[in-house]
């Protein structure tokens, strides 16, 4: 290589275009209300609650009650009982997504995410109604959206969410390069005070190229073409 200018810049951006870090954000951890947002590596999240008439509220963090084992396979810290709204839990009403208590998790980049986990989130066999509980998603503001069914007969209520057990499910590729996603409880007007809701615990997001290194990355694939041309030459 006849330019050595190049060839440090080459190397430079080669070097620099690594993925972000995979991610555990942990909604359990009780560091939520005087952190917000909160950097994960380089990703920064943000978190928001909203009521039942679609005005911005405050979360609620309250002490875990349920059976800690459950929580350190996967990585919780279990310190509180995840996030919920008005009292320990998003909780479910009537009509659609902005007539409901709803949490908003916003990332100041693309993130594609692996699996939402959530607490007190039960099967209808633990509790006296039916049916199971439901948590609900929407992605990008009105992109994709989905729901899983809780099946959880202890007092954890722990579940993981993915892409291969949400139901109902509107894309493959609701978890792929989200921005934003929302998470509320049934909307399906059920008039039973015991179903359905749920708090948020943690979301887990796979390693994706940041943007600034992609840009360094291309720039490296430029000043490896210059340098070929001025070789053959």
């Amino acid at each position: 290589m006849k330019n050595p200018i190049v060839g440090v810049g080459l190397a430079l951006a080669l070097g620099m275009a690594q993925p972000a870090s995979a991610a555990l954000i942990d909604f359990t951890d009780g560091g939520w209300t005087a952190n917000n947002p909160r950097l994960f590596g380089s990703l920064s999240v943000t978190l928001e609650a909203f009521d039942t008439d679609g005005n911005s509220t405050g979360f609620t963090e309250t002490g875990f009650d349920g059976d800690s084992s459950k929580c350190s396979p996967v990585g919780l810290a279990c310190t509180s009982d995840g996030i919920g709204i008005v009292d320990d839990e998003v909780t479910f009403g009537n009509g659609e997504k902005t007539d409901v208590q709803r949490l908003k998790v916003s990332f100041s980049q693309q993130v594609d995410i692996l699996s939402v986990f959530f607490l007190d989130l039960f099967s209808a066999d633990s509790t006296t109604d039916s049916p199971a509980e439901l948590a609900q998603f929407q992605v990008n503001g009105t992109g994709a959206g989905g729901g899983f069914t809780g099946t959880a007969s202890d007092t954890t209520g722990l579940f993981e969410g993915t892409i291969l057990n949400a139901s109902p499910l509107s894309s493959l590729d609701a978890f792929t390069g989200v921005t934003s996603i929302e998470f509320f409880a049934d909307t399906a007007k059920l008039t039973s005070p015991d179903n359905t809701d749920f708090a948020l615990a943690g979301i887990r997001t796979a390693s994706v190229p940041e943007p600034g290194t992609l840009a360094l990355f291309s720039l490296g694939l430029l000043g490896l073409g210059i340098a070929r041309r001025r070789k053959e030459a």
